[in-house]
């Protein structure tokens, strides 16, 4: 299993996104700021509703 990015929680209003290749080697690209924790809280909400099978 691979992942496309790490995030880091910066507090309720910001993180760091880094993007990761396959052997999760860090990227010259990353995403910070209020734009980042909006996608970061969006992708815990969706591991969310997977775990508990409510996403197909």
């Amino acid at each position: 299993m691979s992942y496309a990015a790490q995030c880091l929680a910066l507090g309720p209003d910001a993180a760091l996104i880094q993007l990761v290749d396959r052997h999760d080697v860090p990227r010259p690209v990353a995403v910070g700021g209020g734009a980042a924790a909006v996608v970061k809280e969006q992708v815990c909400r969706y591991a969310l509703r997977r775990a508990r099978g409510r996403v197909a």
